[in-house]
């Protein structure tokens, strides 16, 4: 791996049997003054469980950009077997459970979509 992140994947993945210290200081060595600027983080071992950095790790907090991610990678899934313009019908569940607030676009129970146009 090249680049910026591939360094800190090695320093970090080095580092990480030593625990969050040690990551704390591999990714300053790759990027001096590095911070998360984020509310909250977690970075952990996907082998072992093991927490290696965590800011706020145990505040609830929504999935909001993840969710919208792995949507858009099982759509694009979904489309390489089943095609883009496979269509996509709106259920009055889908469409009523969207929260009062929240975006949308306005559809309908019934409304018809193309893959495409979902994601």
């Amino acid at each position: 791996m090249k680049g910026f992140l591939g360094k800190i994947l090695r320093h970090a993945t080095s580092a990480a049997a030593s625990g969050a210290e040690a990551v704390h200081h591999a990714l300053s060595a790759v990027s001096p003054g590095i911070y998360v600027a984020s509310s909250s983080a977690l970075v952990m071992d996907a082998d072992n469980g093991e927490i290696l950095y965590g800011k706020a790790e145990n505040r609830p907090m929504y999935p909001a950009s993840t969710t919208k991610v792995m949507t858009g990678l099982l759509i694009c899934e979904y489309a390489r077997t089943h095609g883009w313009n496979e269509t996509v019908i709106m259920t009055g569940n889908a469409v009523h459970s969207i929260g009062q607030g929240s975006s949308n676009i306005g559809l309908k129970p019934g409304d018809c979509l193309t893959l495409r146009d979902c994601l």
